[in-house]
């Protein structure tokens, strides 16, 4: 979809006609009182989320990405009310192309705060964006994007910005999965398939061109996917995690303080872990994993991706979910999933009491989000569940990341 013409996408000027118009000198008076102002406007309502970026273009001005390194979600309302006096902005999802004489005259109103000893990650963003290099063969726009209140979302389809904003809150942990509707539905429609390279990402129309480009220059440009999302690492390193392989990692992912990464786990975007995990399996979409859980090798959890499912799966702390194994249903603290063994909930299964006696027939959807139970095989191959007398319990040296 064309940057231009997106209804939630507003190109601004380089003067923007402002009302009762101030003089900045300088002072915490002047920017308490323009944050005043904003707030008086008929209409304004403070964004949920907001953030400064940069993104790419294709040839058309098709944006391509959004990278955000300081999103903000209901936090830092006064930065947001400043940059909305700048863009025009009073509610709802938006984003904004900036030039860079607005992103200084940004940075302008928060002149106030400089060299008085205490943190300011915002102006810290503004500050280097501010030296990004800009001419007329430049594929990059500097945007302000917002994600504004829930009943204020309509139907308009979120632009690119809005829906990398929202990506890039997921993996800053600044939002939980299934908290702020990234759901398949509402973002793979509005996302282009991107060609994801050494040189940044590449629109697919243009990618083999830049790579005879290359090679006539005696260069090679790595191609490293093609999919509508990147890998997380490129945009962002969660604090305290191992990741073995970026490329298992899809922007979005909630990666959790002290989880480890092997080389043939998975993690999809608006999934994720709580805390200390071991994923050596597949974490799909909507799929959250509780803290001292483990993912053995090839073990699966059932997203709502693809297939038509509707249903959210969890898991538990403590949990797990042995190699080449798999749930369909969400699973509570303390439970074991045997190797090899995939539960569905419409499966047939035998209930045991914790001596195996047979105390009834079932199907497994009765028991999603239980704790304390082992599903496993019997001999005759009957699936079959029990209480769990077993407890789970990670390597310590594996998660000290």
């Amino acid at each position: 979809m064309n940057a231009k013409t997106h209804p939630g996408l507003l190109f601004i000027s380089t003067t923007l006609e402002r009302g009762n118009s101030m003089t900045n000198n300088g002072t915490r008076a002047y920017f308490d009182a323009l944050v005043a102002k904003v707030h008086s406007y008929d209409g304004y309502r403070d964004p949920y989320g907001f953030g400064i970026g940069i993104c790419h273009v294709d040839e058309g001005e098709n944006f391509l990405d959004g990278y955000f390194a300081l999103p903000n979600y209901m936090e830092n309302l006064a930065t947001a009310a400043v940059i909305a006096e700048h863009t025009g902005y009073r509610r709802g999802n938006a984003t904004y192309v900036l030039t860079l004489q607005q992103m200084f005259m940004i940075r302008e109103e928060f002149r106030c705060f400089d060299g008085d000893g205490k943190p300011h990650p915002n102006i810290d963003v503004m500050d280097s964006i501010k030296r990004v290099p800009k001419d007329s063969h430049d594929r990059r726009k500097l945007v302000a994007t917002f994600i504004g209140h829930p009943e204020d979302d309509d139907e308009t389809p979120w632009s690119v910005p809005e829906i990398y904003l929202r990506l890039h809150l997921l993996s800053h942990r600044k939002v939980l999965p299934n908290e702020i509707g990234v759901t398949p539905g509402k973002i793979m429609g509005q996302l282009p398939n991107v060609a994801w390279t050494s040189e940044g990402p590449i629109a697919t129309n243009e990618v083999n061109g830049r790579i005879l480009a290359a090679r006539v220059a005696g260069n090679a440009l790595r191609v490293y996917g093609v999919d509508r999302l990147p890998h997380m690492c490129d945009y962002v390193v969660p604090e305290g995690v191992r990741i073995a392989d970026s490329a298992r990692v899809r922007l979005g992912a909630y990666v959790g303080v002290g989880t480890t990464m092997m080389p043939s786990g998975f993690i999809n975007f608006n999934a994720g872990t709580r805390g200390r995990a071991m994923i050596e399996g597949r974490v799909s979409q909507g799929v959250i994993v509780g803290d001292g859980s483990d993912l053995g090798g090839g073990a699966s959890t059932q997203g709502t991706m693809s297939g038509g499912s509707n249903v959210q799966v969890s898991i538990g702390e403590r949990t797990l979910i042995g190699a080449l194994a798999g749930t369909g249903i969400s699973l509570g603290d303390d439970c074991i999933v045997a190797a090899g063994v995939y539960i569905m909930p419409s499966n047939e299964i035998t209930v045991r009491d914790q001596n195996g006696a047979v105390i009834r027939q079932a199907k497994v959807y009765e028991f999603s989000g239980q704790s304390g139970l082992k599903f496993n095989r019997g001999e005759h191959g009957e699936l079959q569940v029990c209480p769990n007398d077993k407890a789970v319990v990670l390597n310590p040296l594996l998660h000290s990341n």
